[in-house]
């Protein structure tokens, strides 16, 4: 086994010309994953069978402009997006033993990231 590691190289460029990289993680087993810090977007996660072979378990693009291209809609038309959202998905959990959900507003983002995207938010009660 080797040692966990971790690289950063260019992925590509926004519309609006912001730089994208890609991480690429590598644990002590040889479990690879490759996110963007352009949403977070899983790119692969290579991941050992039975028989040790490395195999990529996600469906996705080679480039950021294969992304960019599946997320975009023409001018004129839109897209309703339903999302459920349970208090246990923003839970936490104190000291292993306790599950708190804190109450609170929480942002969320919509479009093809947090800054070109638009934002609504909603409120926790206690």
């Amino acid at each position: 086994m080797g040692r966990a590691h971790a690289t950063r190289a260019r992925f590509g460029t926004t519309p609006a010309g912001q730089p994208v990289a890609i991480v690429t993680l590598t644990n002590a087993r040889e479990l690879v994953v490759r996110a963007t810090n352009y949403g977070g977007i899983i790119v692969s996660l290579l991941v050992p069978d039975r028989d040790g072979r490395l195999s990529d378990v996600v469906l996705g693009y080679d480039s950021l402009d294969g992304y960019l291209a599946a997320a975009r809609l023409r001018p004129s038309h839109t897209l309703v997006v339903s999302v459920t959202v349970a208090n246990t998905d923003l839970g936490i959990w104190v000291s292993g033993k306790t599950f708190v959900v804190e109450p609170g507003t929480f942002r969320v983002f919509v479009g093809a990231n947090s800054v070109e995207g638009l934002e609504a938010s909603f409120e926790v009660g206690s």
